[in-house]
């Protein structure tokens, strides 16, 4: 399915359109949680909260889109750990790339 959805946005300025909406209210949806993340100090001041959902939902889609692995809950929290290197000012505690993802904290 998402293959034929990546197929048709290149086709319909329409679907182009559709898609830019429903992505940016997923990524406004979860800015408040990156901006979370900054007030607690495990961000730094000027991370880009669409730049941060978009490095977790990149390596998602690029897992099922081109390797067509599925998402386990061991890929999940290895992508955890490699995002809070990539962005954190200090170690923070892994629930808040987990409420990102749209999962509920262990």
């Amino acid at each position: 399915m998402l293959k034929n959805l990546v197929a048709a946005v290149d086709q319909s300025p329409e679907i182009l359109e559709k898609v830019k909406s429903f992505w940016r209210e997923r990524l406004d949806a979860r800015a408040a949680l990156v901006a979370s993340g900054i007030e607690r100090g495990e961000l730094p001041p000027d991370t880009d909260a669409d730049l941060v959902i978009e490095g977790l939902l990149a390596r998602i889609y690029l897992r099922v889109l081109l390797s067509g692995q599925c998402v386990t809950g061991d890929f999940f929290e290895q992508l955890i750990n490699i995002l809070l290197t990539d962005f954190s000012a200090v170690r923070p505690h892994a629930d808040l790339l987990v409420m990102l993802a749209g999962r509920n904290p262990k």
